[in-house]
């Protein structure tokens, strides 16, 4: 279609866009923009006809060449009323324009001073990016307590477990199921019997209840490996959590940060068969037996998602503090009931000489008290039995506690999490480092 430019006398008087842009190239400068053009029509000074430019570059100058308006609006019979109504839309527009691109100025100046944070995820589909790079024997991990660091065969059904985590996405419409062999169910067998013999007496109420639907619903049994995929459809069912397998020890950052999305991160393999009752890293022992089932509480996996958010975008110094929380809650953490203790860490629940241990006369127990937490035990015990806990004084009162804490933290900006996106909210302007901060592993 021709493009026409037409301006308003009593009639139209139409003539074509060539003919004007031969007189000036001003016109592109001034009239010849949509937001001047669409006011100007607007207030019946001209009929549009056409498309505009596209993409164009120029900026609509403040100061109008009032010469060469008026030359034109003769050529085209505009009347002088039509005149100075164009000449005053037009430099109010220019001042406009001027003011924009003042105020453009500030903001781009501003979003150089905005607080900058760590890297963090917003979309679901941002946590396929971390997990790649994870810490196993021999990359920081005390290859000493660990009997697979020099078994051939087990490394390589390690690293084959490792490489079905990596090629995972949460877009999958599932976790592949992967076969156990005989000495990884004989591991399993071994201490799922012994750690069930023990949860009555020395677990949490809501520990007992969710892992008794655990065997109604997945089928948890001595006998087999339950299945990464099983669990996660039954904790997205119940409380909306979901697990993606991972390969190894994550970072701090990268662990906290998932539970953001309501999702744990978990291992599948599990620890070599010649010391069935120890490990020094995560296994599926640990994941499947300590973590899972608490996640089906409601209460608990509040707790856990609290924790999450509070993480996204925090400062190094916070994020240990926060790590350290976690640490005595939700790993190692113990509450009372029935005025006797009760764990409801994974750390003791899934650890068959921790659940023992934990109860006896030989560690310290101390009240809950993050402040005491956050100020002086930064650094604990990973590699051997805790020399003291924390202990709630319900698990009700230990998730309150946690919640007012992460409530409270000193972050420029808030952050809420969309359940039926899947997505982070954030509210507040920030400026996010490119790079992906790593911290040391615990979890």
């Amino acid at each position: 279609m021709q493009k026409r430019l037409l301006f308003q006398n009593n009639q139209y008087q139409k003539q074509s866009l060539d003919q004007m842009k031969a007189t000036s190239g001003l016109i592109k400068n001034t009239l010849y923009r949509p937001r001047v053009a669409n006011r100007l029509q607007q207030n019946n000074l001209i009929e549009l006809e056409g498309i505009f430019l596209k993409n164009t570059s120029r900026r609509f100058k403040s100061s109008v060449n009032i010469a060469f308006l008026s030359k034109m609006m003769q050529d085209y019979q505009c009347n002088s009323e039509n005149f100075n109504n164009v000449i005053d839309i037009t430099n109010k527009l220019g001042k406009e324009e001027q003011t924009n691109q003042q105020n453009s100025n500030l903001d781009r100046q501003n979003r150089k001073q905005l607080p900058e944070v760590p890297w963090f995820p917003t979309q679901l589909s941002d946590l396929d990016k971390i997990g790649k790079k994870v810490l196993i024997f021999g990359d920081g991990i005390e290859e000493i307590d660990h009997p697979g660091c020099k078994d051939p065969e087990y490394v390589a059904r390690r690293k084959y477990i490792a490489s079905l985590a990596l090629d995972y996405k949460l877009s999958d419409p599932g976790i592949p199921y992967l076969k156990y062999n005989e000495n990884e169910k004989y591991v399993w067998k071994y201490c799922f019997s012994r750690l069930r013999e023990l949860f009555k007496e020395n677990a949490c109420a809501e520990y007992n209840w969710a892992l008794n639907e655990f065997e109604k619903k997945i089928g948890y049994s001595t006998e087999d490996i339950p299945q990464l995929d099983d669990i996660s459809k039954f904790l997205h069912k119940t409380t909306g959590w979901r697990i993606r397998p991972v390969g190894g020890l994550l970072t701090q950052r990268e662990f906290l940060n998932g539970l953001a999305f309501r999702i744990f991160h978990s291992t599948q393999y599990i620890r070599h068969h010649q010391i069935p009752t120890y490990s020094p890293e995560p296994d599926i022992i640990h994941e499947l037996v300590g973590h899972a089932p608490m996640l089906a509480n409601q209460e608990f996996a509040d707790f856990s998602h609290f924790i999450g958010l509070a993480s996204l975008g925090c400062s190094e110094e916070e994020l240990l503090k926060l790590a350290a929380i976690y640490w005595f809650t939700v790993e190692f953490g113990i509450c009372k009931q029935e005025g006797k203790y009760k764990a409801f860490g994974a750390g003791i629940l899934g650890g068959l000489g921790e659940l023992e241990y934990c109860l006896t006369d030989v560690p310290k127990f101390y009240p809950l008290d993050l402040d005491e937490i956050t100020k002086n035990h930064l650094f604990f015990t990973i590699n051997s039995m805790q020399p003291y806990y924390f202990v709630a004084e319900s698990f009700t009162k230990a998730k309150d506690m946690v919640e007012e804490y992460c409530k409270n933290l000193d972050k420029p900006f808030r952050v809420d999490y969309d359940r039926i996106k899947q997505e982070i909210i954030v509210d507040g302007d920030i400026k996010m480092r490119k790079e992906i901060t790593e911290q040391g592993p615990l979890f």
